[in-house]
């Protein structure tokens, strides 16, 4: 781990971690693991998907305002 990610490490709210842990398997749980991933590293949007060995993967959550549409183009 370089000095920069354990900080970031370091610096995480305690209650952003243990609030993604007590929603998982509840419908709020992709939106506690957004806030969990912010607080840790920058980005724009997030796209989450579930995924299960041989079968199809399952659109979970996104952040995107605009053009949502694009994620179910084939």
């Amino acid at each position: 781990m370089t000095e920069s990610t354990s900080a970031s490490v370091n610096s995480l709210e305690p209650q952003v971690l243990s609030g993604c842990v007590d929603a998982l398997g509840s419908a709020h749980f992709t939106s506690h693991l957004t806030r969990l991933l912010r607080s840790l590293v920058a980005f724009d949007c997030a796209v989450i998907v579930g995924y299960r060995p041989g079968k199809h993967p399952i659109f979970l959550y996104a952040s995107l305002q605009q053009q949502r549409e694009l994620l179910f183009q084939r």
